[in-house]
């Protein structure tokens, strides 16, 4: 791998905005932070998608389509489980996904497939392979992202709420490792689930 590799199976999916939002416009400059989610259930990156189309169904009954419609609880990005990269919202647009609010005007969301309703399962090889390779390569377009995070950490350190996401079985010493290994240097941060690039 290298920093200008397209990661593996790297697809534009168009479905989700052409039916609910393109996502708002930004400059590349702005983008400083690469947040990593747990899909929370759902097997394949496919299931998920076609749960988002048929407007993402809460246990409560309500769905999310009027979200969607706002661009809120999207994300660019989508890792399945045998390492597939699907890109749902192009990059260069902003959504809101982190809880953060308007600071997600600064971050780029990628969710990765986990079965486990609570984020509790593992991540597979190649999720974690595939998501460094989009990371490296994404950072070679974004120049200012050099920071990597949870969803959880951010919402916390935005707004002082906690969500387990992507959850316990994210191993980021793992992906740090990763990172390492293929060239780039980073500081990780446990306390704040966050890996710097310096």
């Amino acid at each position: 791998m290298t920093k200008n590799d397209i990661p593996y199976g790297y697809v534009i999916d168009n479905r989700i905005r052409e039916k609910f939002h393109q996502g708002f416009a930004r400059s590349d400059l702005s983008v400083t932070h690469f947040i990593i989610h747990g899909t929370g259930g759902g097997n394949t990156a496919e299931s998920n998608i076609k749960w988002m189309l048929n407007g993402g169904l809460l246990p409560n009954g309500r769905t999310r389509e009027a979200q969607y419609k706002k661009g809120q609880a999207l994300f660019q990005l989508i890792a399945d489980r045998d390492g597939k990269i699907i890109e749902l919202i192009n990059p260069h647009n902003w959504v809101y996904h982190s809880s953060t609010g308007r600071y997600d005007i600064h971050t780029i969301g990628i969710e990765l497939t986990n079965p486990d309703r609570n984020n509790g399962g593992h991540y597979t090889e190649k999720q974690y392979q595939a998501v460094a390779c989009t990371y490296l390569w994404l950072s070679d377009i974004f120049l200012n992202m050099t920071n990597i995070q949870g969803h959880g950490a951010i919402k916390q350190e935005k707004t002082g709420k906690y969500k387990e996401c992507p959850g316990k079985g994210f191993d980021w010493i793992k992906f740090n490792s990763i990172l390492i290994d293929n060239g780039a240097q980073t500081k990780y941060e446990k306390k704040s689930e966050k890996i710097v690039l310096i």
